[in-house]
């Protein structure tokens, strides 16, 4: 009869080429034979691998139990916790195994993981592990990316983007540039960030994101590249055209073009997707003010009035519209509103200057 040390090694083998059925046979045989810690961890991992978690469970917490200065024993079965969502309890057997072997950096990536994925996320715990894990293997791009995803979650987007050039560098992907372009973006290097978020775009070409094309637009638009912006919010627009942020900022491109009418055709379309907002009538009707109708003008800008009554730009720009008009009287009524708003402001006190010296 085979000893419990040939049927552990044939079991390993069985697992390694597939045949699972041979490597549970053989395995359960060596630990009935020879209870040993590592022939219940090896049954242990197999039940895992084959998706029996409470057997794996059960196996591998006695593999912890015979064998208590086992750091893998601990971070296997923390494994298979984390994989139940049993977060509390894989942390503590994470941090078993850091603690037992604190040379290893998969020990600190997976307590890092824990913490970052619990259902309440603890990112300061989560960072703290990660920066272990890439102190001790800095060419590990998983380690990396996390580590940039923790920090941008705190705002840290300086240590976010460092973290996350590093796992570009090591192994590109749309994930790891989109979050670079947006810790980027955080951190206000719009040119930069409008660069990565086009390498997320250029990874995965088959099928472009909504949210990485608005960043790619946003990060451009913020940078000044304004006909850059204009295209790539032409196919923002595509992809999300019911996205009234997408067009407020097509408006605010064109406006930095001096493309009026455009402009304002283009905030008409972000009112029209959220007409409870004042601020979309109002950027609409000064459009138009701009653009020389101030018909239109007027009429939106109402509309911004008529949401919020002590909009003072919209009362301003509304005596301006009225008075191109010809509505003298009307224009004096609404800068005397924007004046009650805000008696001091520039803009309000010129406007009824230039009112009332048309009007003597």
């Amino acid at each position: 009869m085979p000893s419990a040390s040939d049927l552990y090694e044939e079991g390993l083998e069985a697992a390694r080429t597939g045949d699972n059925e041979r490597a549970l046979n053989c395995l359960t045989s060596a630990v009935q034979q020879d209870g040993q810690a590592e022939y219940y961890a090896a049954l242990g991992n197999l039940y895992a691998v084959q998706g029996d978690s409470e057997n794996a469970l059960f196996f591998l917490k006695k593999a912890c139990e015979l064998d208590v200065t086992s750091s893998e024993h601990r971070s296997d079965l923390a494994g298979v916790l984390f994989n139940k969502g049993m977060f509390r309890d894989a942390i503590h057997f994470y941090q078993e195994a850091v603690e037992g072997d604190p040379l290893n950096p998969e020990h600190y990536y997976r307590l890092g993981c824990a913490f970052f994925y619990q259902d309440q996320p603890n990112y300061e715990r989560a960072r703290a592990a990660l920066r272990q894990a890439v102190a001790l293997y800095p060419t590990n791009a998983a380690c990396q990316r996390l580590l940039g995803l923790a920090c941008h979650h705190l705002e840290d987007y300086a240590e976010a983007a460092d973290a996350l050039r590093a796992a570009s560098r090591l192994g590109t992907s749309p994930d790891i540039e989109y979050n670079l372009a947006s810790a980027l973006f955080g951190q206000g290097q719009f040119a930069e960030s409008a660069e990565a978020a086009q390498r997320a775009l250029d990874e995965n070409e088959e099928e472009w994101s909504p949210r990485v094309v608005r960043l790619w637009a946003l990060a451009l638009h913020r940078s000044e590249q304004w006909e850059k912006a204009l295209e790539a919010l032409a196919l923002a627009g595509q992809l999300e055209p019911t996205d009234a942020r997408v067009f407020e900022l097509q408006g605010d491109t064109l406006l930095k073009l001096n493309k009026l009418e455009k402009a304002a055709r283009a905030y008409q379309k972000a009112a029209l997707l959220l007409p409870e907002r004042a601020d979309l009538h109002y950027q609409h009707g000064t459009a138009w003010l701009q653009a020389g109708d101030p018909e239109r003008g007027m009429q939106a800008l109402k509309k911004a009035i008529e949401l919020r009554a002590d909009y003072g730009d919209a009362w301003n720009n509304l005596a301006l519209c009225q008075d191109v008009l010809g509505k003298r009287a009307e224009a004096l009524q609404s800068i005397a509103r924007a004046l009650a708003v805000s008696r001091d402001k520039p803009e309000y006190v010129a406007t009824r200057q230039r009112l009332e010296g048309e009007s003597s």
